[in-house]
């Protein structure tokens, strides 16, 4: 697959977020790994949003869009780990 082709005519797709030669079958797909840490961490940043300080400030307890209320006590987020892994399996 070319990696600077936007779209996807071929059943090949590269994972740079999975190690090399990692093949998975998936929607009539074969993602395979690349092992590209970088590239896997631009594709990070492009799925999931990155405000900027200066939005932050203004979202204030807003997460993509929904206000939360704020946290107490004890905290340990997952979800968003979850989200991103499983994201990277469609790439």
């Amino acid at each position: 697959a070319n990696k600077n082709d936007e779209t996807c005519d071929s059943k090949v797709i590269e994972n740079p977020c999975a190690f090399a030669g990692y093949a998975l079958e998936w929607d009539e797909y074969t993602l395979i790994g690349t092992g590209d840490a970088h590239r896997c961490v631009e594709e990070v940043q492009r799925l999931i949003p990155h405000p900027s300080e200066a939005d932050l400030a203004k979202l204030g307890s807003h997460v993509g869009g929904v206000e939360h209320p704020p946290i107490r006590g004890k905290f340990l987020a997952m979800s968003l780990f979850f989200f991103a892994l499983d994201s990277l399996r469609e790439l």
